[in-house]
């Protein structure tokens, strides 16, 4: 009997194989900076959250650096 070829698991697989899984909590009382926010400030500038994280990392660290 063949098995059946299962897409959630594979991709699953794959996800964990090529990227780490970080968990973020916002304070839900924060009006500056609440899930809604991100994804506003995100969609302004034609990026998902996930990219404006990433972009706001990659710069704390460069700015961290030349202090």
């Amino acid at each position: 009997m063949e098995k059946e070829f299962n897409s959630v698991k594979y991709r699953n697989d794959f996800n964990k194989q090529r990227y780490n899984r970080v968990s973020l909590m916002l304070p839900a009382a924060d009006q500056e900076i609440n899930l809604e926010a991100l994804k506003a400030h995100a969609a302004e500038r034609g990026e998902s959250v996930n990219a404006l994280v990433l972009r706001a990392i990659r710069e704390l660290i460069r700015q961290d650096r030349v202090k």
